[in-house]
């Protein structure tokens, strides 16, 4: 068994959703950054199983992960990997031990496979798992707070204290990326529906798609029933897009820009709306109201956004005025008012817990061992055999 020490250089693997990221832990930032959605659903499909009626928030006992083709993931990911190494951090496996990052409710399943292909298959020095909500609550200087991390099919809350996530207290959330760009596409369409620019904007890709999200995406941070009335906030142009060999300017107009990010909010700045999920915000409000009363004032001092879309302007300042409103109207919260804060640590959301990752190595002296053995047999919640009828 080998130490973490602060001499070596490791090769760190974020294991997502939609992207791997991965890149060597004395620069702060990725090497590589890989889509994996599509990967990702060909292998996988993640079932709610819960009946239960309070369907506010979930927690990961009320899913199963039921893998479509063993032999299939297992070469596709394995096939991963190893690109990962020939193609991209071209280095040798056996001279860097691995750190793997993984969100909470990751398949644990998936994990340990890649867990083993490193071990077995690449002969890696060692591998040690750590769960990204930590890591990325180290880019703030402090070991207490509650991670709130924006994923693809859904968003996580989770309270850390002392450096270990309280995992009675994690809350998942029906939102996340998808339901946003799903939303955005729909105000984008809807704006041009019957211009002459309707058939090119519906043969925009997914990934430029993205693209246009990130570059015009802008969160109204106050509540604002109507969004002409914010003289800072105009229309953005996305020039000299190519679609299908013809240029356009497209232009995305404010209630574009904004509209589609209320999901996370409620949609309340729009009450003709269908309100599509449950507001992310509550999920804070109830982590806080489950914590003992010792740590419920730590916890609220360090609230960390992470995700692609806290990095969008306005969306943690928003975070912090609603947040604000809501702990002061809830009586038992209402003493942590004046001391509950939004940290804005000066790193992107998008690569925090990599960031974070990399620093821990850099700076501290963990007491984390690796696993350089075979894989023991984990009991898990998730059956991957599991058939349902």
């Amino acid at each position: 068994m080998d130490e973490i020490g602060t001499n070596k250089n490791y090769i760190i693997i974020l294991l997502g959703r939609r992207h791997v990221k991965a890149g060597f832990s004395k620069k702060m930032e990725p090497f590589v950054i890989l889509q994996t959605s599509e990967l990702f659903s060909k292998c996988v499909d993640v079932l709610e199983i819960s009946e239960n009626d309070n369907t506010n928030f979930s927690k990961e006992s009320d899913y199963v992960t039921v893998f479509k083709d063993p032999i299939n993931w297992k070469r596709s990911w394995s096939s991963l990997i190893r690109m990962l190494y020939t193609d991209y951090l071209m280095s040798n496996p056996k001279d860097y031990p691995v750190i793997l990052l993984e969100r909470p409710f990751f398949p644990i399943e998936l994990s340990n496979y890649i867990k083993q292909i490193l071990l077995e298959n690449y002969q890696v020095p060692g591998v040690k798992k750590i769960s990204e909500p930590i890591v990325s609550l180290f880019t703030t200087g402090f070991k207490t707070g509650i991670v709130v991390d924006i994923g693809t099919n859904e968003t996580i809350v989770c309270p850390i204290y002392d450096g270990y996530p309280i995992e009675y207290n994690v809350k998942i959330i029906n939102c996340g990326y998808d339901d946003f760009k799903k939303k955005f596409m729909n105000e984008l369409f809807s704006q041009y529906k019957e211009k002459p620019e309707e058939d090119i904007i519906k043969e925009i890709s997914n990934d430029l798609m993205d693209d246009i999200i990130f570059q015009s995406g802008i969160v109204n941070h106050e509540f604002n029933n109507n969004i002409e009335s914010n003289p800072n906030i105009t229309d953005f142009t996305y020039e000299n897009l190519i679609v299908k060999d013809k240029y356009i300017n497209l232009v995305v107009d404010k209630n574009t820009r904004t509209k589609p990010f209320e999901i996370f909010f409620g949609d309340k700045a729009f009450p003709n709306s269908e309100v599509i999920h449950h507001i992310v915000l509550d999920g804070i409000i109830q982590v806080l109201l489950n914590s003992n009363i010792e740590t419920r004032k730590e916890l609220s001092q360090n609230i960390l956004i992470c995700g692609g879309l806290a990095s969008v302007p306005g969306f943690e300042r928003r975070v912090s005025s609603e947040l604000g409103e809501l702990i002061s109207n809830e009586k038992i919260l209402k003493p942590l008012a004046d001391h509950f804060f939004v940290t804005c640590p000066p790193i992107s959301p998008f690569i925090r817990s990599y960031y974070g990752t990399a620093l821990m190595l850099q700076h501290e002296k963990i007491n984390y061992n690796f696993e350089n053995t075979n894989l023991q047999r984990i009991s898990s919640k998730i059956n991957s055999k599991l058939e349902i009828a």
